[in-house]
């Protein structure tokens, strides 16, 4: 079976994105990670879920999508 990551961007949503978590945990085959691109100043607060959850900080004081994309 092959194993799938899931790589979002998120910034000033924590309910939105705690969503996208309940949804994953839910899931029969959960991912292998799950890495958010943070473009705010400070990661979130998530709860513990049953796969690595890795937050990436993005700088800049615009909305950089772009940087966060990459």
């Amino acid at each position: 079976m092959s194993t799938v990551s899931v790589v979002t961007l998120a910034k000033g949503r924590p309910a939105h994105l705690r969503n996208v978590l309940r949804g994953l945990e839910r899931q029969t085959q959960k991912p292998a990670e799950f890495v958010v691109a943070v473009m705010q100043d400070a990661p979130y607060d998530l709860p513990e879920v049953g796969f690595p959850v890795r937050q990436i900080l993005v700088p800049g004081t615009e909305l950089p999508l772009a940087a966060a994309r990459n």
